[in-house]
């Protein structure tokens, strides 16, 4: 050890352990996520490319435009009372719960069926709503029950918007443009 500086506590490693556990979930579920538009990472990123998908199955601009808004809708909808939803019937089953329909959601982009895609769209706000209240909640009940700093808090608060938010959603466009547009994926 150099001399005038301290070894980190245990606390303290243990603290960044459960931190950057949280922020490599966390980030990988807003990457998935980016592949749905319904939040605002992925509006910029994957929205054009599902789009092209619905315009492919055949869908007019304003059946197109339902889907979108029956996204919105659904998470508009849902996110009023989820988080509350997530509390009662525990973190842990409400963030198992955005995977399935977050997977659903995605399962259904393969059926050129406008209801089937409906159901997707509004699984698709279901499990956006989950993602960010199930997921934050589960992190401030764990945080404080394992004792860590509230400021900590903060700070993997403030990683999460970068890295999750943000980098994840710039990365998922990178993604999405060299799939279709270098490899001729998804014409």
């Amino acid at each position: 050890m150099v001399k005038g500086i301290a070894a980190p506590s245990d606390a303290s490693l243990a603290g960044r352990a459960f931190r950057n556990n949280y922020l490599f979930v966390y980030s990988l579920q807003m990457r998935e996520l980016s592949s749905t538009p319904c939040s605002s990472p992925a509006i910029a990123t994957a929205g054009p490319y599902v789009y092209a998908l619905y315009e492919h199955y055949g869908y007019s601009p304003a059946q197109i435009g339902q889907l979108f808004i029956t996204g919105f809708g659904s998470s508009m909808v849902f996110g009023t009372f989820i988080g509350a939803l997530a509390d009662k019937a525990g973190r842990k089953k409400a963030t198992l719960g955005y995977v399935v329909a977050y997977s659903l959601s995605c399962l259904t982009k393969h059926y050129p069926n406008f209801r089937v895609l409906m159901l997707g769209r509004v699984l698709g706000g279901v499990a956006t709503s989950l993602l960010f209240s199930a997921f934050e909640s589960w992190l401030v009940a764990e945080h404080f029950k394992r004792g860590f700093s509230e400021k900590s808090l903060g700070q993997t608060f403030s990683q999460a918007v970068f890295l999750g938010n943000g980098l994840m959603a710039i990365l998922a466009g990178f993604l999405g443009d060299y799939l279709v547009e270098k490899m001729a994926l998804g014409r």
